[in-house]
């Protein structure tokens, strides 16, 4: 089926898109819902900017839209659409799989937590974490598939958090939809004394040797 990404302006809108589609019975397949912060770790690594060489003009930040990448068998009509040639699309599912290794290779303080989705949450969910992250001093970049969501939790520059906060960020999550759909796959070392063992994930070893890699490296 060919491949669209459509543009929202926010997550809300999107979750009413789904659902309006769902309700006409489109056939739509292999969707997947991308958060602005997300986005720039589906692009290759832009170099680090001198401040003191940009103008105020550049200064200012914009954040890109909600997207929303799915399969239709039928054309698809919306504000703002591209259809992906096969090879977009081809190069779009392989940046996303490779989403939690590129956060942490450029944040070695990230958190990654996977979290088991179920329909009627989803959007309390996704809108649940965005909260806490801002609570806790940590941008939250997520990118939502199939039955699972994975949220990246990176730590702010200025006044990052402390250990406790991402631990707190964990609790609050579990408590509101329930710790057995959750999996943190990757934090801070730090971090690990305050997290209870079955809520590491099945890939925490493999993403903790690649943090290791990084941590041995950049000293």
């Amino acid at each position: 089926m060919p491949a669209f990404l459509i543009e929202f302006d926010s997550m809300q809108a999107a979750f009413a898109y789904i659902s309006l589609a769902g309700a006409a019975l489109t056939p739509f397949g292999r969707i997947v819902l991308i958060s602005p912060a997300a986005q720039e770790y589906l692009q290759p690594a832009q170099p680090t900017r001198d401040l003191d060489r940009m103008s105020p003009g550049h200064l200012a930040l914009t954040l890109p839209p909600w997207k929303l990448l799915l399969q239709s068998s039928q054309e698809i009509s919306a504000v703002a659409i591209q259809k992906l040639a096969p090879a977009e699309e081809k190069g779009l599912r392989r940046a996303l799989k490779k989403f939690a290794r590129e956060v942490l290779e450029r944040h070695k303080n990230a958190m990654i937590i996977r979290f088991d989705l179920a329909a009627p949450n989803s959007e309390r969910m996704l809108a649940a974490a965005a909260l806490i992250a801002t609570n806790y001093n940590f941008i939250n970049a997520t990118i939502a598939e199939g039955s699972y969501a994975t949220f990246a939790f990176v730590p702010l520059s200025i006044d990052p958090p402390a250990a406790m906060h991402y631990a707190e960020v964990v609790s609050q999550l579990s408590s509101k939809f329930g710790g057995a759909g959750l999996k943190v796959l990757a934090s801070p070392r730090e971090v690990t004394p305050y997290l209870h063992a079955p809520i590491r994930g099945g890939f925490w070893s493999v993403i903790q040797a690649i943090k290791n890699t990084l941590w041995r490296h950049s000293g």
